[in-house]
């Protein structure tokens, strides 16, 4: 028996010469096929380029010449990068940027269109930032669950609601009619609070209205400005705090101000105006715009067209 070793590189094959020719045969097959793949192979790679810095790659090359980043060749020569190129991350960075400013486009538009609905509802225009007609929006409902009786009253009474920072204190404007409500910011960012305080300049408006029936249209300032006025709204106040289960240390407040941070703030300047009386500027000539928006919340106000007079103070 002949070994094929002395003639055939590769393992020993026995057999007959029919077994020799199919040995001979399948070894330059084998041959052939990896001399042809791996002129494929090089080919490819000849022809790749970096996705990273665009530089052509070396034939056979691990890493990138020009900036290092790994590569993995497959069985099938495609390239993997570990790392993206400069392209595609800004492209994606750029795709999540405008996913998110759409999101919150549409995310604030859905809030801001509810919110004038409950508006609409409750009968109460609110003017302010997103934050604080949501706010104001939250005490509404607070009192219609809680407080049914209150939240009437302030229905009846409250018809406008705006967001001023710019005095010290929040207060009702009675100087126009309707009466406007201007609150804080802080006023508005805790929830019982901003539903009592709305209580409480609902009373100081049912005192403008009992005032204009005891002085023929007129408001006498001592019967809605002053100590006893303000005594009078935060009693109110401190019970729709208990009503609605606030802090105690808010109720402690209330009672035991009783009046004089008021008295402190304006009680000197109107010491020698004790019997003025005031006929109120309609809203639609003070504040048009405001009277515009309004219109579109509420029509029903029973002194929309019967103080169209200016402005004036009678002694």
């Amino acid at each position: 028996m002949k070994c094929l070793a002395d003639e055939v590189p590769g393992p020993c094959i026995a057999g007959s010469a029919a077994d020799d020719r199919r040995s001979r045969n399948a070894l330059a097959h084998l041959a052939a096929e990896k001399q042809k793949n791996g002129s494929q192979s090089d080919l490819i790679m000849s022809q790749c380029k970096c996705d990273y810095c665009g530089r052509k790659l070396a034939i056979g090359a691990s890493t990138c010449s020009e900036c290092g980043t790994p590569i993995v060749v497959t069985d099938e020569s495609t390239r993997i990068f570990n790392l993206p190129s400069k392209r595609t991350l800004a492209f994606a960075l750029a795709c999540l940027c405008i996913g998110i400013g759409v999101f919150m486009v549409v995310r604030r538009s859905i809030t801001v269109a509810r919110l004038h609905m409950h508006q609409r509802q409750v009968g109460i225009l609110v003017v302010g930032d997103v934050a604080f007609r949501r706010k104001l929006s939250a005490a509404f409902v607070l009192l219609q669950q809680r407080t049914p009786d209150r939240f009437r009253v302030v229905q009846e009474n409250i018809y406008a609601v705006i967001q001023d920072d710019s005095r010290g204190d929040s207060y009702t404007d009675i100087s126009i009619c309707p009466p406007l409500v201007v609150f804080k910011t802080d006023t508005a960012s805790n929830l019982e609070w901003c539903a009592s305080a709305l209580v409480h300049e609902s009373r100081h408006i049912e005192q403008v209205r009992r005032s204009k029936l005891s002085h023929h249209g007129q408001v006498m300032l001592s019967e809605v400005l002053g100590t006893n006025a303000e005594i009078e709204a935060n009693s109110v106040q401190a019970e729709t705090l208990q009503e609605l289960a606030a802090p105690s240390y808010m109720v402690d407040y209330l009672l035991r101000e009783q009046g004089r941070n008021w008295n402190q703030r304006f009680g000197a300047k109107l010491l020698s105006v004790t019997n003025v009386l005031l006929d109120q500027m309609p809203m639609k000539h003070s504040r048009p715009q405001l009277w515009e928006q309004l219109l579109r919340i509420r029509t029903n106000y029973h002194d929309l067209e019967q103080w169209d007079r200016p402005a004036r103070i009678s002694y």
